[in-house]
């Protein structure tokens, strides 16, 4: 009963989280599968403390995300994370995405345009503010330089 009474919450907590996050939609079940695989792989490679949680937290992150758009994924992970882990998780997507919403208003972004920004990826790999200025219709150039500057003040970005 316990068992159960937490997964409800939790499950309701993460629901809302995913309704703020308002990500764009990735349809095919065949998509999160490949996704979980990915991050399942990198979780298993992972050696130190820090990256066990950070990767733990991106399986989770990909198990909730399926959920809440309808699939039947293992759910079994939202009850056995710590609580920790799940505050890391919604700590580290929540700074990404606020993140791009901040490099996208310095771009000049406003109204549906800034609203239409809603990314989760890792500001620090190669090449990914370039996708997500291209994907928003904002200048890959400028992007880059603001989000250099916004990551000099956001050392802790996951």
């Amino acid at each position: 009963m316990k068992r159960a009474i937490k997964f409800h919450r939790r499950s309701t907590a993460l629901h809302c989280w995913h309704t703020f996050l308002s990500l764009p939609r990735q349809a095919p079940v065949s998509w999160h599968r490949a996704r979980l695989r990915e991050e399942l792989v990198e979780r298993r490679a992972a050696v130190t403390s820090i990256s066990q949680l950070s990767e733990t937290a991106d399986v989770v992150f990909t198990i909730s995300r399926a959920r809440f758009y309808g699939h039947h994924f293992q759910s079994h992970m939202l009850i056995v994370v710590p609580a920790g882990g799940l505050l890391y998780m919604v700590a580290k997507f929540s700074l990404r995405w606020a993140f791009y919403r901040i490099v996208a208003y310095a771009c000049g972004a406003r109204g549906r345009k800034l609203k239409d920004v809603r990314e989760v990826f890792n500001p620090r790999k190669t090449g990914k503010v370039d996708e997500v200025a291209g994907r928003h219709g904002l200048d890959p150039r400028i992007c880059r330089i603001w989000a250099k500057r916004v990551k000099a003040f956001w050392p802790l970005l996951p």
